[in-house]
């Protein structure tokens, strides 16, 4: 699959101007832009790999875990990516970014641009829907059961 050409359809589907760009040293396509969601700017990076035919998108939050608050981000974010339908899944480095991550294998299969825009949409999705639980477990003193609790009375 030719993913730059995908990546070219992608930008020119959500009516973005930017380019893509090759990084020669990782023998790979990147876009990087800003993301607003509600207000907030996330970064958005999406990387596509012809030898190893994948393409990555990643939406990194406009806010870090505290320190001392990444086991409770880690179990909110294992509870979040276990029971709800996003087609990523939510992470915390070492440094303490958060961020969506969407792999797609391209090897052998048939995508077009559209199926981007879904990838995007369940990543923003996601930061946007759990967005204050995120920042309440990333930067108060909210446990992860106190969160937990507000999901089981949600579901009620």
């Amino acid at each position: 699959m030719d993913i730059k050409k995908l990546m070219e359809e992608f930008l020119e589907l959500v009516e973005w101007d930017e380019e893509v760009e090759y990084d020669s040293e990782y023998g790979q396509y990147l876009y990087t832009t800003r993301y607003n969601i509600d207000g907030q700017t996330c970064d958005l990076v999406i990387k596509g790999q012809p030898d190893e035919q994948y393409l990555a998108l990643y939406l990194t939050a406009p806010i870090k875990v505290r320190e001392g608050k990444l086991k409770d981000a880690c179990l909110l974010f294992n509870y979040i990516n276990a029971n709800f339908r996003h087609s990523g899944c939510l992470t915390v480095d070492e440094d303490y970014e958060i961020t969506f991550k969407n792999i797609l294998d391209l090897e052998d299969a048939r995508v077009d641009a559209p199926y981007i825009v879904n990838m995007l949409a369940s990543a923003g999705g996601c930061l946007k829907f759990h967005g204050e639980r995120i920042a309440a477990v990333a930067l108060t003193p909210t446990t992860f059961e106190e969160l937990r609790k507000e999901y089981d009375k949600d579901d009620g």
